[in-house]
């Protein structure tokens, strides 16, 4: 019955990625009333980060935008949050969307909402054109990229064990089922993004969750196309849908 898990109410139902190390001390939830940065605490991993929340108080250290991000998405409607810890890291380094078939011309406002979408959901590398924008416009996006954590390259390098989803139109399932049962690389990938309408961000939600966490999908028996519910790949995809629910009410 271990598949029930995947359904039951869990504080990190929400977060996408998914944290790999969470601890919650208790039930019961307090108003969010400060947020400090540990400068002294390091880590040798540069996506590394960590959330400490007593009382209301929450302490971030490794990360930045990684731990606010998190801390953003644990915080209810009414800015309430459980006492409890967070320790996560990316398995994948390489974690990058590509504009090479984005289907309309862009404009800035779209890249900084690209930007500020891929940071939300530790996203770290952008390939772009940016012969289509006016120098300034250039300086401005580089620097909201670096304060981001965001890498912005003109080209996808070609390097071994990384992936590049580009989705077919043609495929019978949505674009985040796609993207969510591929095989994430030992060293991440990157995800062809075609658009910011609803379907393309969920699938690029469904990247950054598999290429966060990395290994692969699970084992499960396919069937009407997609995996049997009660296997380990139908009930991780079934749990990260319901996090898509979650996120389209709350982040839109």
């Amino acid at each position: 019955m271990d598949y029930v898990r995947y359904y039951e109410v869990d504080t990190r139902t929400d977060v996408i990625p998914e944290p790999k190390e969470f601890q919650q001390f208790c039930s019961k939830k307090k108003k969010l009333r400060k947020v400090v940065y540990d400068k002294k605490t390091h880590f040798d991993d540069p996506d590394e980060y960590r959330i400490v929340m007593k009382c209301g108080k929450a302490t971030l250290s490794g990360n930045r935008q990684w731990a606010e991000s998190t801390l953003t998405q644990l915080v209810d409607e009414n800015g309430y949050i459980a006492n409890l810890e967070v320790r996560d890291r990316a398995a994948c380094p390489v974690r990058g969307i590509s504009l090479d078939k984005y289907n309309k011309r862009l404009t800035f406002n779209d890249l900084i909402d690209i930007l500020d979408a891929m940071a939300f959901y530790k996203l770290n590398y952008l390939q772009w054109n940016e012969g289509i924008f006016s120098e300034e416009e250039v300086n401005l996006l580089k620097e909201r990229a670096s304060d981001l954590g965001i890498t912005m390259v003109a080209a996808i390098p070609l390097t071994r064990n990384v992936d590049v989803a580009d989705l077919e139109d043609s495929s019978q399932l949505s674009a985040a089922s796609v993207v969510f049962l591929q095989t994430a690389s030992k060293d991440g990938g990157w995800f062809c993004l075609k658009s910011l309408e609803a379907n393309d961000i969920d699938a690029m939600r469904a990247f950054a969750e598999r290429y966060w966490r990395g290994g692969d999908a699970g084992e499960g028996t396919i069937e009407n196309g997609l995996p049997d519910v009660l296997s380990t790949a139908g009930s991780r995809l079934a749990n990260f849908k319901e996090k898509l629910t979650v996120h389209r009410e709350r982040f839109h």
